[in-house]
């Protein structure tokens, strides 16, 4: 799964762990992502380690009313637990937790200076997360810590965040799935779609740009990136223009056209290998975007539009030739205008089966920041049985089967032409949903990732065995 991660930790030492000790997963309210902290809870209980979850939410309204009484209990439920690893969302607990005030030196993490490792999951970016409260500096210091390792959804984003951040101990963990929790519905009526999307939140109108395109019944995605290219070249000539010294706007000027032509050969690599490739030849604008690390970040949020463009365009293509539900978000080019409510707003987890379920083919698009790997949505739709297609992206071909457990596509007329024939084919669509379902259960569920993250953390799963 993650071969780079495992040649660079050939021959490093397990972390020396005395028995009995104890996970603790720091559960947040998130309205997905504390299901997939569940996951990671239920899947370290299937393992048979000793696990116990607290409430982030709780843990900050009792440091409110008294810190330091607060802390005299963490203190206690580490010695008592004998707590050996702590597990984060993003950012919760990396910087909140007061720290004994006479430590000496610079600010440490509480859990670093109890000598408490800890991991965290970035299923959302660091670059963006929590409004980009990880990149503020004081954020930063403290997660440079060597007793710590993040990770995140792909080998490409891991690299990033340790060349440009200097995090340490930065790993590919692709998301999972809990496949007791997730399953296809059960008694689910006839799919009243023949095409369903589940997005994450509200959806933006299409572009104006893009509806020339919307109305061509064979589009060229060549055609629709040259247009997205000019967008991002005066995007970036405006960020150079506000940002950076003008000494080096000329080279930045030459730079933004080497990465907009290779982003035009390829719009699947992430931005930030083409980034390394350009560092030989644009060493001094590779070490000043580096060093400026949001203005980095700005330029690559700019970049990610040859992405963007996908999740919106090829619903609203689509509903020309199939009846089409987009759930989780609101959008008048899709569905029937009497289904607005009912295909409308935000898809809570266990709610996901059976939207899945209205459809006869699922499709799954990442969004555009996601320049490689995989959502956690892509598990999720597999662990509900759906008959998928998926846009081809780079990472997705290690953890899947094209054409057995899911479908891919790289035009508009060959989705089309994809998703009619598994309309017409119910045989295919229910063996492709229980070969993508097999997959999940075989290789995927938040256990696997589990055990993934303690070998990549270097943590011996045996201390934490019940």
């Amino acid at each position: 799964m993650n071969e780079q991660g495992d040649k660079l930790m050939a021959g490093v030492p397990y972390r020396a762990m005395e028995p009995g000790r104890t996970m603790m997963t720091i559960a947040n309210g998130g309205r997905m992502s504390r299901h997939w902290l569940a996951g990671l809870g239920a899947g370290a209980d299937k393992l048979g380690l000793r696990h116990v979850f607290i409430e982030i939410d709780a843990i900050r309204a009792a440091l409110a009313k008294s810190p330091g009484g607060t802390i005299d209990e963490l203190n206690r439920l580490i010695v008592q637990r004998k707590i050996g690893l702590v597990l984060n969302y993003a950012l919760n607990a990396a910087a909140e937790f007061p720290v004994d005030r006479n430590w000496p030196g610079a600010y440490r993490n509480f859990f670093e200076v109890r000598g408490v490792a800890q991991c965290f999951l970035w299923a959302d970016h660091p670059q963006w997360v929590s409004e980009k409260a990880a990149l503020a500096p004081a954020t930063q210091a403290v997660l440079r810590s060597g007793n710590q390792s993040h990770f995140l959804k792909s080998q490409a984003h891991a690299d990033e965040i340790a060349r440009v951040l200097g995090w340490p101990n930065c790993y590919e963990l692709p998301c999972g799935a809990d496949t007791d929790v997730l399953r296809p519905a059960a008694n689910a009526p006839a799919a009243d779609f023949d095409l369903v999307a589940v997005y994450g939140g509200d959806v933006e109108r299409l572009p104006a740009w893009l509806e020339e395109f919307v109305a061509q019944d064979d589009p060229d995605p060549a055609a629709i990136d040259r247009a997205v290219a000019k967008q991002v070249e005066s995007e970036l000539a405006s960020l150079w223009e506000k940002e950076a010294p003008a000494n080096m706007r000329a080279e930045l000027a030459a730079w933004s056209a080497k990465m907009v032509a290779m982003k035009l050969d390829d719009s699947s690599v992430a931005s930030f290998r083409y980034f390394q490739k350009l560092a030989d030849e644009f060493p001094a604008v590779s070490w000043w975007l580096a060093a400026m690390y949001p203005v980095y970040f700005k330029a690559m949020s700019i970049l990610y539009a040859f992405r963007n463009w996908q999740r919106h365009f090829y619903l609203a293509w689509l509903s020309r030739y199939f009846r089409v539900g987009l759930f989780g978000g609101k959008w008048d080019r899709v569905g029937e205008p009497g289904d607005r409510e009912r295909t409308g707003g935000w898809v809570d987890f266990p709610a996901i089966p059976a939207a899945v379920a209205r459809g006869k083919v699922v499709l799954d698009i990442v969004s555009g920041w996601d320049e490689e790997g995989l959502t956690a949505k892509t598990f999720e739709l597999a662990a509900c049985g759906a008959a998928m297609v998926h846009n081809r992206c780079q990472g997705l071909e290690k953890l899947f089967v094209p054409g057995v457990e899911m479908e891919l596509f790289d035009t508009p007329a060959q989705l089309r032409q994809t998703i009619r024939r598994l309309i017409g084919d119910e045989k295919a669509r229910r063996e492709m949903s229980d070969a993508a379902r097999q997959r999940v259960v075989a290789e995927h569920t938040w256990a696997h990732r589990v055990r993934r993250m303690l070998e990549l953390a270097r943590l011996p799963i045996g201390a934490f065995a019940k």
